[in-house]
């Protein structure tokens, strides 16, 4: 058919649109012929992706996280929270998954943070499909990404501080030296469990965290306040346990919140608690930093002006001899 009989097969609407399509490309330095030649070789370059199936593409993501040195815990999680995505399409090709299968299981979700968790680890999955070569692109990277308000950091009282370390003493002494490094130094739960008693200095005054049992995989040697010293000796004295099972310190968490009445547990506490104080005592965000193995401007954002400096001084001196009055 030549071009002038395929022009007399056109409707009105759609000789009007060509013509308009053609004054914009004129308007632009080029013509629809061109345009149309740009379009079709960028779709015969356009990289041709593999057909995987959605759990299996999931499976091998796992497989190449655990591979590349992510720890169990994370890759665990990883494919837990992405095969409840995968329930009832696990057979779906990964580059079919679009945006709006995407969108729609997200839309249920109403906490902000978990909506946020959940892209998150959907985001991953799809990255790492996109260098691998089964997708070209990573749908949720066109998703709009939720803003979670920060809620203020839960504190311990010192009065609260004092009586889980003198109740873990008279009644759960195994549990003292973990509950010492998490209240009076500041490490995160799964790093004060991992702590064996060689790894501190009781002489020196300091607790060595290796790089194997950080968050962010840096050997870190946190010093002891004179308080965190004292309970420390006290702690080995009493023939406190160290490591401690995840199990075993989730138990214990439980026990102290029904001492002292609370309905929850924040994530954390112990160790927001310890960065409070010690922002307070110290005034000096690079210091509590280097303590805590975490950012000077995390720390002045969150954790600035939460205590009074006297109430921080009462908390350092709660001592397994002198408990603060």
């Amino acid at each position: 058919m030549n071009a002038g009989a395929a022009w007399a097969t056109l409707s009105d609407r759609e000789r009007a649109v060509l013509a308009a399509l053609a004054k914009e490309a004129e308007v632009e330095g080029t013509t629809l012929s061109e345009v149309f030649a740009e379009w079709r070789q960028m779709k015969r370059d356009q990289p041709k992706v593999e057909s995987i199936p959605l759990g299996k593409a999931i499976a091998l993501c796992c497989q190449e996280k655990a591979a590349s040195g992510r720890r169990g815990v994370y890759v665990e999680n990883l494919r837990q929270q992405l095969g409840r995505f995968a329930k009832g399409r696990e057979e779906t090709s990964i580059s079919a998954v679009g945006q709006s299968a995407i969108r729609e299981w997200l839309a249920p979700v109403e906490n902000l943070g978990s909506r946020a968790t959940w892209l998150n680890r959907l985001s991953a999955l799809f990255s790492w499909a996109r260098r691998a070569g089964y997708v070209t692109a990573n749908p949720c990277e066109s998703i709009e990404r939720v803003r979670i308000e920060t809620n203020p950091v839960e504190c311990l009282t010192v009065d609260q501080c004092r009586d889980l370390l003198e109740w873990t003493r008279a009644e759960r002494p195994r549990y003292l030296a973990l509950l010492v490094l998490e209240l009076l130094c500041g490490l995160r739960p799964d790093e004060a469990e991992k702590i064996v008693w060689t790894d501190v200095d009781l002489g020196g005054g300091t607790v060595t965290i290796d790089a194997s049992k950080t968050k962010v995989r840096t050997r870190r040697i946190v010093q002891f306040t004179d308080s965190a010293k004292a309970w420390m000796v006290e702690a080995k004295r009493l023939r406190s346990e160290l490591p401690v099972t995840d199990v075993s310190g989730r138990r214990h968490t439980r026990a102290m919140r029904e001492r002292l009445r609370l309905k929850a547990w924040p994530v954390k506490l112990l160790r927001k608690t310890a960065a409070s104080y010690l922002m307070a005592a110290w005034q000096d965000a690079g210091r509590v930093a280097d303590q805590l193995g975490h950012s000077p401007g995390v720390l002045l954002k969150n954790y600035r002006a939460l205590v009074k400096r006297e109430e921080a001084e009462r908390w350092l001196a709660i001592t397994p001899d002198r408990p603060s009055s």
